[in-house]
Order: C-alpha cells, then structure tokens, then sequence
C-alpha cells in the first residue's frame, strides 16, 4: 500500500514541532505550564545580596517535567524532578543532594497550596533516624519584576508554627543581546504554533518566520550564537520553515545544543533529521513524525532495524512500542 506522507502538526512549545505529540500532549495542558515562571538560568541571592548559589531550571520530557540543578556557593549540588499528575491536577517534586545520607539531603514534597498571584507552596515530611521528623515546605513566589521568590521552612509542631531556613531572591543571569534577541524570536514565532484560534494566520506566521530566518542567518555569519539555548532557538527557527535546507540547518544547530547539553536540542536533531528525509522521500531514521496512508490509517514512521530503544534515549525519543499505540490512537479519533 503506498502511503502519503503527511507531517502532523499537533501542538508546538518547548519541544516544538509536531511529532509524537497528541491532542492531549503536555504542551496543550495548562496544569503543566505552571511553573514556568521559575523555567530559566538563575542566580540566587540573599535579603542582603549576598550570592547563595546558582540555579537552572528547565522543561524535559517534551515539557511533561521540570528539573532543578542548584550548585550552592559553596560548591554543593542538588537536583529535583518537578513531575504533574495530570488527574490529580497537583505537581510532585523529588528531591535529592550530594548530601542525600543526611536529614534533609533528600525530600519528596507534594503541590499544597495556590496562593495569591501564581505561587506555589511544596510540603513535605522529613524523617529522622530513631527521631521522629518534622514538616518541611518550599514556596515559590513569581515577582512583578520577573524575579522570584523562594523560601524553605520547616514545622515541628505540625505546622502550627514554621521557622524559615531558606528565603532567597532568584534573578535571571545576564544573556547576550543576541541570546535576548533569538529568545524572543523563538517566543513570538512558537506562540501561533502552541494555541493556535481561527483566526490565526498562518501565512502571516510563515512570513514572520522567513523574516527570523534571514535574521538568524545574519547572527550566524558574524558569530554571534553563544549558548546551548541560542543554538537551540536558532535550529527551531529554522525547522518551521517549508525549505529542505532549512532543515539541514536545524538539524546541524540542534545537533550544537545537544552536544552542549540541551535536551530538547537532542530531541529536535533527531526531529529534523525525519523531516528532511521525507521530504526527499526516504524512510524516517528515528520516527519522530507519523504518517498517513491513501486510505487515511496513520503508521509510526520509525525504521525498525535502525535505532533500538537504549539507542532511541539518547536523543530522548519514546519507545517504538510507544510510537505504535500513539499511530492506534490516532485510529480511534
């Protein structure tokens, strides 16, 4: 049966694009935009300026999850996973430190509260050897200036009263003009993709997007890309074009930010990879867009004996077995 190629195009965010995302994908979820307003490269200071540590907080898992990497000013490590349980309508966040054999080093805290404002207040319990435990709660609070807010308090009274351990100020580190300038390209050319109403006009959009290409390709000859998250915006301001070399050049960029650590760069190399071989009409590598035959039966477009699932992680791309029950799934609407 000879198939008809056709790109889905499902519901763009922070993992744009189309491919193995449903009408009910975390990025077209609310619950999971949440914490957005902490998604970013921090600095932290104390009430009196003082530096505390470092903090990057970014979406992964398609924007299904948010991870913490904080690095104390005394060289300390911690990591959290921020997960949202979609029927429950709360978040979890797992905790864990370099420290973690002590008390506090490792915490599992649950979303308690929405306060005033879009803050979020995580509570939790921590035990202690042979001492009972006591209540322990993170509230983070968006500011009007962009900045953030976080405290850590802990109650040995359940909660009839809470000292404060931790009250801190995060403020974004400092990013290129450049880096400002592709960030806010990205932004205004996924906001179409990510809801788009009927209204929208996508001609007009496409435009927009050959008028950030031509400027993104300026940036490139003089060298102005710095970071992981420029090559990133830079390679995804490329994959919406409709050109076959323009996928050549997302894919090259996105390749850039994986290597210097950005998932979603890895994510959208693999991505842009398929969507050129289909365009030349060859068999996807990795499977990252489905496929529609002539009597409108959609097929995962992976290549079996390419890529094995261990393989498939490193570009942080599901299952094959996944792939599958996303093509049925699309059978039955």
């Amino acid at each position: 049966m000879k198939k008809s190629i056709i790109v889905v195009v499902l519901a763009l965010s922070v993992v744009p694009l189309i491919a193995q995302q449903t009408a009910r994908s975390c990025q077209n979820v609310p619950g999971y935009q949440e914490l957005n307003f902490w998604v970013g490269d921090w600095e932290v200071v104390d009430a009196e300026g003082v530096v505390q540590g470092s903090n990057v907080i970014e979406k992964t898992l398609d924007g299904c999850a948010v991870m913490e990497h904080w690095t104390g000013a005394e060289g300390s490590q911690g990591k959290s996973l921020f997960y949202y349980d979609n029927h429950l309508e709360t978040w979890k966040q797992v905790w864990i430190t370099d420290a973690a054999a002590m008390p506090g080093g490792m915490k599992e805290k649950t979303l308690v509260e929405r306060l005033e404002g879009g803050a979020v207040r995580f509570q939790g319990t921590i035990r202690l050897e042979g001492r009972g435990s006591y209540l322990d709660r993170t509230t983070l609070t968006p500011l009007v200036d962009g900045r953030v807010r976080q405290t850590i308090e802990s109650s040995r009274d359940f909660g009839n009263t809470w000292q404060t351990g931790f009250d801190a100020i995060y403020v974004r580190r400092a990013i290129s003009e450049a880096g400002s300038e592709l960030a806010a390209m990205y932004a205004e050319d996924q906001a179409p993709r990510i809801r788009p109403s009927p209204d929208t006009d996508m001609k007009a959009v496409n435009a927009k997007n050959a008028e950030y290409r031509t400027r993104v390709e300026v940036m490139l000859a003089k060298g102005l890309l710095e970071t992981a998250e420029d090559f990133y915006h830079a390679a995804m301001i490329y994959q919406h074009s409709d050109e076959m070399d323009d996928y050549l050049r997302a894919h090259a960029l996105a390749m850039i930010a994986g290597y210097r650590g950005h998932d979603d760069g890895k994510w959208l190399a693999a991505a842009s990879l398929d969507r050129f071989l289909m365009r030349i009409d060859r068999e996807q590598v990795f499977g990252t867009q489905f496929e529609r035959d002539e009597e409108g039966i959609w097929h995962a477009g992976h290549r079996d004996a390419v890529l094995v699932d261990n393989l498939r992680d490193e570009f942080r791309l599901v299952s094959i077995e996944s792939l599958e029950e996303r093509a049925a799934s699309f059978n039955k609407q």
